[in-house]
């Protein structure tokens, strides 16, 4: 599915299944970074997943958003886009308040976002807002 959608931008993608193990030792994280380093030589978009097979409990991310976030900063990117079926970050639930902003532009995170946001992801994700703010809040 990736590649199809990347075809119609003359990309070609390639699947990497990281877990936290891989982030646990600088030896581990230095092969990852040279996998996606030769990927990204090779004209090939990484399309980073947590490896939900060989993940043990105690050092499972549990949802893209982190792993997306940790991949970032160990792998040196210059930025990192989190996709969602949300049109942007406001600073109530859109759904529930009609008065709810969009906020353009955020330069840190509120822990009453934190609190106040809603906890559960939409049917084809995990984390919700909450995992992307944790997320951008560990970049920042």
């Amino acid at each position: 599915v990736y590649n199809e959608l990347l075809a119609k931008f003359n990309k070609l993608g390639g699947q990497i299944l990281l877990t936290g193990k891989d982030f646990d030792s600088r030896k581990a994280t230095k092969h990852a970074k040279n996998a996606i380093d030769m990927m990204i030589n090779l004209g090939i978009l990484p399309i980073i997943n947590e490896n939900d097979a060989t993940a043990i409990e105690e050092i499972v991310f549990g949802d893209n958003d982190s792993l997306s976030a940790y991949a970032t900063h160990f792998f040196d990117a210059d930025l990192l886009v989190i996709l969602s079926d949300i049109d942007g970050f406001y600073d109530k639930n859109p759904s529930e308040f009609s008065d709810a902003k969009r906020l353009e532009k955020i330069t840190h995170i509120k822990e009453e976002w934190l609190q106040a946001t809603i906890k559960t992801g939409s049917e084809h994700g995990t984390g919700g807002i909450v995992t992307k703010l944790k997320a951008a809040k560990f970049l920042l």
